[in-house]
């Protein structure tokens, strides 16, 4: 992803951490690798699975799976339907 994409991804989710009271949260390179590594295996394998670094506790995931027609929107389109 972008880093654009990543920062406005961000941004709507510290705009609700902020609603809720919690702290911001920060992007970390490292796990975003990690994260599209793995978004990239899903899509080949086309198989919606949690990682072995989820299942073995080493990280959370939240996994879901859609689609949008709308460039740009998919941030905004996605915080506000969860």
């Amino acid at each position: 992803a972008s880093k654009q994409f990543a920062e406005e991804v961000l941004k709507a989710h510290n705009d609700y951490r902020k609603k809720h009271g919690v702290p911001p949260l920060k992007l970390c390179k490292k796990l975003n690798r990690g994260a599209q590594q793995y978004a990239e295996e899903l899509a080949t394998t086309r198989v919606l699975k949690h990682s072995s670094e989820s299942a073995n506790g080493k990280c959370g995931e939240n996994l879901a799976w859609a689609s949008y027609d709308q460039p740009g929107k998919l941030s905004s389109l996605a915080v506000s339907q969860t």
